[in-house]
């Protein structure tokens, strides 16, 4: 979650219907093909990131308009980073996918502070400015303390009509909202964290079609609010980020 308050652009249309949306794009920036991206998140005008992949995760601070790796530091084996937030006052919590290890990190330094065990996958966290909302890969998003990583709910998600959703990926909080990242889909969610409710979708084909990715994997995943209901898009081994605002689908 960015550390400043960003206004939603979006709300759910009268009798619950999924608001469909596409990105309007602002701005393009370099970024690191190399990157098996797991999560972003925007810091100080900076870019962190968190790269997955065993023997090759790491959390790097990124310059937005370059994409050059400023700061960087590995994540030991056998661990296989994955989604990452910043809680002011706490630090920068990184997420590992099937270790059961959340990495709490100084945000200046990187260096880690601590570590917390927890039971399940890791895979996608933000900061909601009172708790940490994570996913596990399952239709749910798990609720937790932001000092301690304690568990303190749930809350399942489904579409209007009931339908459960899972595989989501990367998290952003953003005004009330969580958005999430679909594994292996080109849509991003907008979710109600108290009802699990999905009340928008937004079509991200045209960023795939941009990005012509070569590899199974080459998938969007990271999502960062940025500004006045904008967000950073990018995805594992993209060769670019998008700095994008939403707007209804055309239909």
């Amino acid at each position: 979650m960015s550390t400043t308050a960003v206004p939603s652009t979006s709300s759910t249309r009268p009798g619950g219907e999924i608001e469909l949306l596409e990105p309007e794009i602002l701005h393009e920036y370099p970024h690191d093909r190399q990157a098996h991206t797991q999560g972003v998140e925007m810091l100080d005008g900076m870019v962190l990131e968190s790269t997955g992949q065993i023997g090759r995760s790491s959390l790097r601070a990124v310059e937005l308009t370059t994409g050059r790796v400023q700061r960087q530091v590995a994540v030991p084996e056998p661990l296989y980073a994955m989604g990452i937030t910043v809680v002011p006052g706490v630090g920068i919590w990184q997420l590992t996918w099937r270790d059961g290890v959340a990495i709490l990190r100084n945000p200046d330094t990187f260096a880690e502070i601590r570590r917390v065990r927890y039971a399940g996958q890791g895979w996608g966290v933000c900061y909601d400015g009172t708790r940490l909302v994570t996913s596990d890969g399952m239709d749910r998003l798990i609720l937790r303390k932001p000092n301690t990583f304690d568990r303190t709910g749930e809350v399942h998600v489904s579409r209007p009509d009931g339908g459960p959703v899972g595989e989501l990926n990367e998290l952003e909080c953003a005004n009330g909202a969580v958005w999430a990242n679909e594994w292996l889909r080109d849509t991003i969610l907008r979710i109600n964290p108290d009802t699990g409710r999905v009340t928008a979708v937004a079509d991200l084909r045209r960023l795939h079609r941009i990005e012509r990715p070569t590899g199974a994997e080459d998938a969007l995943n990271g999502i960062a609010a940025i500004r006045d209901g904008e967000f950073l898009v990018t995805g594992k081994h993209f060769g670019q980020s998008f700095h994008v605002r939403w707007k209804p689908k055309e239909r």
